[in-house]
């Protein structure tokens, strides 16, 4: 490779300050950017329309008014600063992860969005996937979006730059310091927020009492002859499920009955009760019942949330080594010093089945399910468990599915580079379906079951879909 100038001047100043929401990296500036002196600039770029579209901005900026993207809270920079015109143009000698990594590390942002997976593969040096990646960069997380040049039409797709912004509206709406919360105690806290969701419900004209019915359990029957009808409801359910499933535990019907019985007695006691965005009764079941007739040594799971499902998997293996990892534990609820926990992603820390048939790992984090197999497989899992294993048809039932789910993984109805489109809560979402990525998991893929929705049968809030899967030997 040849050695790099760094006394050759930027073709475009980097727009960056410290502190920002997001900063945006391209490959380098194009043609007509260098000649008029402004960021994404050239004909046919939906880069800015598409800032404006996704609410990033309040209207769309000219090229030319690039500058008042700080006001934004948006950095612009590239990988090469010193070249510009097409990626096929462009010397690789040029690229420079090692300044980028810097001027993060300098001025540490949120998240670095890369445009486009030409600058992302430079700069990791292998091939990467659009969405949320695996890796930070210390305490920024990174974004691969399709690129919004008019040149990769034929790749375009919105839905990545959509998750990018709803995350970035997340993180405004919870990181304004505010002194005086500090000061208050954990229920205090606690009391405080149920208080504030219910001002909100009220004033957006909802039916507050119906909502937290549903999501805290508290409309059940509680007599024991009826709690018991239940119990052995669920306990056939289970039953058939895994007579359906011979390469899962096959317990006998007391041990089984047991298990559900141990479960109906812990679920109204969670320490997480208003378990608001989370696991809910049946996902919770299952959860618990797999975790205690698996028997794993060995836990980890990613996306704890509030704590609620780190508090079942210690229920139902309280003598595994258990690991939680998330992001951000700005939502932690429940803490238990026997987990070990981990304000990061899982690949960050080296962390390896020690015992692959003994351990078990538990991806909540909407992270794509495709992505988390080849990363267990990696790293010697065998028995995995995921949430929202929703099918294509179903992806409006979450903010941010983890496309590929299982459910697409096997769905042979799917093509690579289909396009799929949904609402959520009236904004338009959409995505690309990545065949190759599908098939990269699903090679490694022994065993796949959805387990079966207790909703119905108990006329409970339906389940968001646990699936249990078994994974090959390394080859």
């Amino acid at each position: 490779m040849a050695k790099r100038d760094d006394s050759t001047p930027a073709v475009l100043p980097d727009l960056l300050v410290a502190g920002l929401d997001v900063v945006f990296c391209g490959s380098a500036v194009g043609a007509v950017s260098a000649r008029l002196g402004a960021y994404y600039a050239g004909p046919g770029n939906r880069f800015w329309p598409t800032l404006h579209a996704v609410g990033l901005t309040d209207r769309v900026l000219a090229p030319r008014e690039y500058a008042l993207a700080l006001s934004y809270g948006i950095g612009l920079t590239d990988l090469n600063k010193t070249q510009s015109g097409a990626d096929r143009d462009l010397s690789v000698a040029a690229d420079d992860p090692a300044a980028l990594r810097a001027k993060v590390a300098q001025n540490r942002p949120a998240f670095l969005a890369f445009v486009g997976k030409r600058p992302a593969q430079a700069f990791y040096d292998r091939p990467v996937a659009y969405g949320r990646q695996p890796e930070p960069l210390g305490d920024t997380a990174v974004y691969v979006l399709p690129s919004p040049s008019g040149l990769a039409t034929a790749f375009w797709d919105m839905g990545p730059w959509q998750e990018l912004a709803e995350h970035i509206r997340q993180r405004r709406l919870f990181s304004a310091p505010e002194p005086d919360l500090s000061r208050l105690t954990e229920g205090g806290k606690e009391d405080m927020r149920v208080g504030l969701n219910r001002r909100l419900y009220h004033r957006i004209g909802l039916d507050l009492r119906k909502k937290r019915d549903e999501s805290e359990f508290s409309s059940r029957v509680t007599s024991p002859a009826l709690v018991a009808r239940q119990r052995a409801l669920v306990t056939q359910a289970a039953a058939g499920f895994l007579a359906r499933e011979p390469w899962l535990p096959q317990p006998d019907a007391t041990t089984l009955a047991a298990v559900v019985a141990n479960f109906f007695a812990l679920y109204p006691a969670r320490p997480v009760p208003d378990n608001e965005g989370g696991t809910k009764f049946g996902d919770s079941f299952w959860i618990y019942a797999l975790t205690r007739l698996l028997s794993p040594a060995f836990i980890v799971e990613s996306g704890v949330h509030r704590g609620h499902s780190a508090w079942l998997l210690r229920q139902a293996a309280p003598a595994a080594e258990q690991h939680g990892f998330d992001v951000s534990f700005r939502n932690l609820a429940w803490r238990d010093p026997r987990v070990s926990w981990h304000e990061q992603d899982w690949m960050q820390a080296p962390l390896y089945a020690p015992h692959p048939d003994r351990a078990l790992a538990y991806f909540d984090d909407h992270i794509s399910h495709a992505q988390r197999i080849v990363e267990a497989h990696g790293r010697g899992f065998r028995t995995l468990l995921f949430d929202d294993d929703f099918p294509a048809h179903q992806l409006h039932a979450t903010g941010h599915p983890p496309a590929p789910t299982l459910a697409m993984i096997f769905d042979s109805a799917l093509r690579d580079g289909d396009e799929l489109a949904w609402l959520r809560h009236g904004v338009e979402k959409k995505l690309r379906f990545d065949g190759r990525a599908a098939a990269d998991a699903r090679t490694r893929i022994a065993h796949y079951a959805r387990t079966p929705d207790l909703g119905p049968l108990l006329r409970l809030r339906p389940q968001s879909g646990i699936a249990v899967v078994r994974l090959k030997p390394p080859a």
